[in-house]
């Protein structure tokens, strides 16, 4: 039976582990998260050429993806740790609030939400479930990825400052929570990518850790 962790949880870049390492002591996955899972942070579709690609035009595109998968390698720097941590896994997003990310080196994990309810494992197989409602920290993070990978600029805009740069074939958001409790742990988020496919995620940690996700897409 699944257990909850109160005070657990991941987004694609954090693995239900690292949010134990990250949130009970800095014991999803930022993956994390990631989380992420949830990343996840995988969308594609081809796109008309444009010469007016902003924000607005960015996040409708997304909006038209209704799922998409990929696979991942994720590298983590702990302030604490000589060298990187690296994990490999798949993604995968449903529209509208879908995600799954599942660690395969160098140990298994699963991450999945849907909706406002995380579950997964943790390495060690432990299972854990939890509510998206009142961890703060862990909902900004599902919403930095899930908002947009959905397109929707209201919510994203709630939760984090948005800077856009970039064009079509490469552009960037840097994100900062508004929130004060997270901005006091996340200093930024910033996606990158091309068109409608995000390439790079990666969270910026005021302590000092850091991950970053590279995200391939599945072929058609």
């Amino acid at each position: 039976m699944p257990v909850s962790h109160p005070t657990t949880g991941s987004i694609f870049l954090i693995s239900g582990a690292d949010v134990l390492r990250h949130i009970k002591a800095r014991a999803l996955s930022m993956s994390l998260l990631s989380r992420l899972l949830c990343m996840t942070a995988i969308s594609f579709s081809p796109v008309a050429s444009t010469q007016d690609w902003d924000l607005k035009t960015l996040m409708a595109a997304l909006h038209q993806i209704k799922s998409s998968s990929a696979t991942f390698v994720e590298r983590k720097q702990l302030k604490f740790l000589m060298g990187q941590l690296q994990s490999t896994g798949t993604l995968r997003y449903e529209a509208p609030d879908r995600l799954e990310k599942i660690t395969l080196t160098p140990t298994r994990e699963t991450f999945s939400l849907n909706g406002e309810i995380v579950t997964g494992t943790e390495r060690h197989g432990e299972p854990y479930t939890l509510s998206l409602m009142g961890h703060p920290e862990i909902a900004s993070l599902v919403e930095g990825i899930r908002s947009t990978l959905s397109g929707d600029l209201a919510t994203l805009g709630q939760y984090y400052s948005i800077d856009f740069s970039g064009a079509q074939a490469n552009w960037q958001l840097t994100l900062r929570p508004r929130e004060p409790t997270v901005a006091a742990r996340i200093s930024t988020l910033v996606l990158s990518g091309r068109e409608t496919q995000i390439t790079t995620v990666g969270i910026q940690e005021t302590d000092g850790d850091q991950s970053v996700m590279l995200i391939t897409p599945d072929g058609p």
